[in-house]
């Protein structure tokens, strides 16, 4: 079934102990699809004649590529293999299928009716089709449809305060299906299904926001998130009668949040947010509340308000996630043992009719529907930040000077495109070791203030790297004494800082950042930074060549910054010995 392809494109990843490794080489995934309305209408075996997604976001991202097709719950196409890419964000206001293979394998919905907005990467990319106003008597009628999408990868970094995929489908004054006349702007005066102001709340507005992204386990390593947020304007059902509909308001952002951290009892798929539920009976264009007002923490019990009649009827408002795939009262599906994956789906409001036959469907129809499923090794993910350091010579001969030099980060535009936070209180302790041989180094001076003790440079405080600035460079300035031996040294810098003045930003980084509505999202803002470069050099040579002050040799022993929130993490060193 659909939910099969979901797994198997995204959580087929074997967990593993996490070493230093680039990000591609750390197996994880996670996935995201929301609909603030979705239908499936007549499926027969494997096909469907007719959908409907409105204000349609979903996300992929797959450290090992996306290359299964992904699919939802009703088998409607989220992203098609994609080969070479490891992240996809996508976002759509409005589409329509008929008569649609069940589940997509390759395609997407047959008819869009606003551009589809698809973000692949690497590299980082952004995709923002212009809005749209849709008037399609009788099919369907929109004042704004609008699409959004972004995806942020680098094969060996994390972005952090980024999201890794955002897709965003925005619709305002949504209808579908006219069974009467239309007003002066265009709106439908009878929609069989309409999200427009024609009941007298000035709320038209259907949005759905998906994000992935790396969250601080607290440890030095990171977990990895699925969230999707909606808000779904009141939505009037069956008003073939001008003035007369049943009219269902979700009043207040929602959402759904799937973490894996790699930790034992890290892995939950809870609901987010506490909107307001109210189902009226509007006659003569007069409301009359049938169900609520009531808040979501009030009917969501061991099953919220549900009525299973499988197959026959199921009708569900407020019920708490379920396994993604599953019937109503399954629960989500964790690795509460490892901490390494969990998956799960939600309906704030389900309709379904002759919904559960085996190779038949009637009607499908979900209010706030939300999916997401994610994946981490056991131990969960190292993440690094781009850093560098150089020796001016190497190899460098007995009785000649040289330099290293550290630069925070390596590139300030990979930086920038991958980091959405300021580097605060950064500190460094630099320190030279022998990895074979016998060579001695004297420490000469070091730039940015820093004290020298023996074979230590420390630098206290070095201020804050600010994002867009040119990268934090510091020196020091060695020699090779005349009574040393041949061999190899070993420059290793341990830096320290904390996340501050992170940003929001317009594809989704309010949801990382925690400035959103809904309580709870990861908040970076002094989170720890801690990390260790290690330089395998230079080598150290009693031979006649003079110190020429040529080519650099930059760091590439599979590093850079190790995030982490306490304590420092050690970086594989590659050492190269020498004669």
């Amino acid at each position: 079934m659909s939910a099969a392809m979901v797994l198997g494109g995204l959580l087929a990843v074997s967990p593993a102990p996490v070493g230093a490794a680039p990000l591609s080489g750390q197996p994880f995934a996670a996935f995201g699809s929301g609909a603030g309305v979705i239908t499936n209408a007549l499926t027969l075996g494997t096909t469907t004649v007719a959908n409907t997604e409105a204000a349609f976001s979903g996300g992929a991202v797959n450290s090992q590529g996306l290359n299964t097709t992904l699919v939802n719950e009703l088998g409607i196409n989220v992203a098609a293999p994609t080969p070479g890419k490891n992240a996809l964000g996508r976002g759509s206001a409005l589409e329509l299928g008929l008569v649609t293979a069940t589940p997509q394998p390759t395609t997407l919905n047959q008819l869009l009716l606003t551009a589809l907005a698809v973000a692949t990467a690497p590299p980082p990319s952004v995709s923002t089709p212009a809005d749209i106003t849709l008037n399609l008597d009788p099919v369907a009628y929109a004042s704004t449809l609008r699409g959004r999408a972004a995806a942020n990868y680098d094969p060996a970094f994390c972005p952090v305060g980024r999201p890794l995929t955002y897709g965003q489908g925005y619709a305002e004054n949504l209808e579908l299906v006219n069974g009467g006349g239309v007003d002066a702007s265009g709106s439908f005066a009878a929609p069989l299904l309409g999200t427009s102001t024609s009941v007298g709340n000035p709320r038209a507005t259907t949005q759905s926001r998906t994000v992935t992204y790396v969250v601080p386990n607290g440890d030095g390593t990171f977990g990895v998130v699925s969230e999707t947020r909606q808000t779904v304007a009141p939505i009037s059902l069956l008003s073939t009668v001008p003035g007369t509909s049943l009219v269902v308001e979700i009043a207040g952002e929602f959402g759904l949040r799937a973490v894996a951290t790699g930790k034992p009892g890290g892995a939950s798929v809870t609901n987010l947010g506490n909107p307001v539920l109210t189902i009226s009976s509007v006659v003569a264009g007069i409301p009359v509340p049938v169900v609520g007002p009531i808040t979501l923490n009030q009917i969501v019990g061991a099953a919220g308000l549900t009525v299973d009649l499988s197959p026959l009827l199921v009708v569900s408002a407020g019920a708490p996630p379920r396994d993604l795939g599953g019937a109503l009262g399954t629960l989500p599906v964790l690795d509460t043992a490892g901490g390494t994956s969990a998956k799960g789906a939600v309906d704030f409001v389900r309709l379904g009719l002759l919904a559960g036959l085996p190779g038949l469907t009637g009607v499908d129809l979900r209010l706030g529907h939300m999916e997401a499923a994610v994946s981490v090794p056991a131990g969960g993910l190292r993440c690094d930040i781009p850093v560098a350091k150089v020796a001016s010579v190497d190899p460098v001969t007995v009785g000649n000077d040289f330099t290293f030099t550290i630069t925070i980060p390596s590139d300030a535009a990979l930086f920038n495109s991958l980091f959405n936070c300021d580097l605060v209180g950064i500190s460094a302790v630099d320190t030279v070791e022998t990895v074979s041989g016998t060579p001695r180094i004297q420490l000469l001076s070091a730039s940015n203030g820093g004290v020298i003790s023996g074979n230590k440079v420390t630098w206290a405080n070095l201020g804050t790297y600010v994002l867009g600035q040119p990268p934090i460079t510091l020196t020091i300035n060695a020699r090779i004494p005349t009574n040393s031996g041949a061999g190899v040294l070993r420059d290793t810098v341990d830096v320290s800082a904390t996340l501050g003045n992170c940003r929001g930003g317009a594809f989704g980084e309010d949801i990382i950042n925690g400035t959103g509505t809904i309580t709870g999202a990861a908040q970076l803002n002094g989170g720890t930074i801690t990390g260790r470069v290690v330089l395998a050099g230079p080598n150290v040579s009693r031979g006649d060549l003079a110190a020429t002050g040529g080519n650099s040799w930059p760091l590439v022993a599979g590093g850079g910054f190790m995030l982490a929130a306490l304590g420092l993490v050690r970086l594989r060193r590659r050492v190269t010995e020498v004669s």
